[in-house]
């Protein structure tokens, strides 16, 4: 049985285009979901030289992810200008019916 996840990246698949090259590969996952400004900081500036900055922001509003996406901190898909308040719990998405 397919996931909502699985579904959206499906839909929206990440590129195999091997001209693109993306800045964070082998960098820890973890630092793309920052707690304060310095790690949205640190996250973002993988992105700022970037080649394939604006392919992963589009991916991440597609797929209404969630961390730093092409420089841009989301939260469901959805612009945040810093990261959420330490001890501030995220709610899971909403699941979604198969039919």
């Amino acid at each position: 049985m397919a996931t909502k996840a699985h579904q959206i990246a499906s839909q929206h698949p990440t590129p195999h285009d091997r001209s693109l090259e993306w800045a964070c590969v082998g960098a820890d996952p973890r630092i793309f979901d920052p707690d304060n400004v310095i790690e949205l900081a640190n996250a973002k500036s993988y992105c700022v030289a970037c080649p394939a900055r604006l392919v992963c922001l589009q991916l991440g509003l597609q797929r209404q992810e969630w961390g730093v996406w092409g420089g841009v901190l989301l939260e469901a898909g959805k612009r945040l200008n810093a990261p959420r308040r330490p001890g501030w719990e995220r709610r899971p998405p909403e699941p979604v019916a198969l039919g």
